[in-house]
């Protein structure tokens, strides 16, 4: 169970010491959100159309408050994140979304990527909806696991 604040070689913590994480897909929106080094902000890069390398993404930084990453970080507990598999794949399914996440905050780690496949909806869809609070939205533009996606 991770605690918001963990001790870190005699430091406070109030964010992870990693994270990367992104849902993408060659047709509809995709976001990437990665943890700014040194910081508890994040660049947040989004496009409406398609994958984050393409034509039309755009970047922000975020600074992230405390109170966040608490809720963040219940989240994640909530969800399960730290039990995940490494890796989901549906191979039925050649094109269509990709998700990644690495994730390392105290002594919690979790790693785990899936292309068409994901955990439990009811864990991917907490973890979806804590991913949007983070970043200051509370709604983000579209599930990747829609009951047709599953």
């Amino acid at each position: 169970m991770l605690s918001i604040t963990t001790q870190s070689q005699g430091q406070i913590t109030n964010c992870p010491a990693k994270l990367s994480l992104g849902i993408e897909g060659f047709l509809g929106p995709s976001y990437r959100i990665e943890l700014v080094p040194g910081t508890c902000s994040v660049k947040y890069l989004y496009n409406p159309e398609t994958f984050v390398s393409s034509k039309g993404t755009t970047q922000k930084i975020i600074q992230i408050p405390t109170e966040r990453w608490s809720i963040f970080a219940e989240s994640l507990n909530r969800a399960n994140v730290w039990s995940w598999k490494t890796n989901y794949n549906n191979p039925k399914v050649f094109d269509g979304t990709v998700w990644d996440v690495t994730i390392e905050w105290g002594n919690q780690k979790a790693t785990a990527r899936g292309k068409n496949a994901y955990p439990p909806q009811s864990e991917f869809v907490v973890f979806e909806k804590a991913i949007g609070i983070l970043i200051g939205e509370d709604k983000m533009t579209e599930p990747a696991v829609a009951p047709d996606r599953r």
